[in-house]
């Protein structure tokens, strides 16, 4: 079967959800309010969303962007606009969907994309700003 993961952004004021094929090609797309009253609301809010996107489309993996501070096990050790700080994000998405999931700073995901579709692979010092 075909690959498809699930990339998620997760802003101050909107969560954007995007499946994207092994070609990077969209096949869907959602958006929705970010429910910022508590890290559980929030979480509770994406696991919904994501459950409803895998029941229509085979998730192989997950990522998911947010701003702050990112530890490399996916715990969110600070934030400004978000009530994640000491929450671990990656492993409760990963529990609640069993799918292999991802965390990363927005701006470094933004730039990792970024890399990988420009077709600039050999380049060693790729930069990405953000605003």
């Amino acid at each position: 079967y075909e690959k498809l993961c699930l990339g998620i952004d997760v802003g101050g004021m909107n969560i954007k959800y995007g499946v994207v094929d092994q070609s990077g090609s969209m096949r869907y797309r959602f958006e929705e309010s970010t429910d910022k009253s508590s890290a559980d609301r929030l979480l509770e809010q994406m696991a919904n969303t994501c459950r409803t996107i895998t029941e229509q489309y085979p998730i192989a993996a997950v990522g998911i962007s947010m701003p702050g501070r990112i530890a490399l096990d996916g715990t969110v050790n600070r934030q400004s606009n978000l009530p994640f700080k000491g929450v671990d994000v990656c492993g409760y998405m990963e529990r609640v969907l069993g799918i292999p999931t991802t965390l990363d700073n927005d701006a470094n995901a933004a730039a990792w994309g970024e890399y990988l579709a420009s077709g600039y692979i050999q380049s060693t010092s790729p930069r990405l700003s953000t605003l």
